[in-house]
């Protein structure tokens, strides 16, 4: 059960980056599509975090649950950029995009994991 809100997350990430491009309304502000990857990833990442944070030995190796978030969230984002570029019109692979996933899930599994309490604690 603590995987779902990470499958849904996923499913809205998927969506969104197969959407064509003239159907995506344009916001004419400096970077807001790089903010808009660091959110949407930072927030695969709480998922992702969250449903390792079942695991029975979370709190000990949640810097290494950390690192395997941001690694999938980063392989996540990889393909849907190049998925974008194979599949969508208009559209464009774009190696800023996959850093700002990247820099975006790392921030938030950080975050996650520095701010977790056991519950033994």
């Amino acid at each position: 059960m603590r995987w779902i809100p990470a499958a849904i997350w996923m499913v809205i990430i998927l969506s969104l980056s197969l959407w064509p491009s003239g159907q995506i309304p344009r916001i004419n502000w400096p970077y807001i599509d790089k903010a808009a990857h660091l959110v949407m990833y930072g927030i695969l990442a709480i998922a992702g975090m969250y449903g390792f944070s079942g695991q029975y030995n979370f709190y000990r190796k949640r810097y290494s649950y950390a690192a395997l978030t941001v690694l999938l969230a980063s392989i996540f984002g990889t393909l849907m950029e190049v998925l974008q570029y194979f599949i969508t019109s208009g559209r464009n692979f774009e190696s800023q995009d996959i850093l700002a996933n990247i820099i975006g899930s790392l921030a938030a599994a950080l975050i996650f994991a520095n701010n977790y309490q056991s519950k033994k604690a």
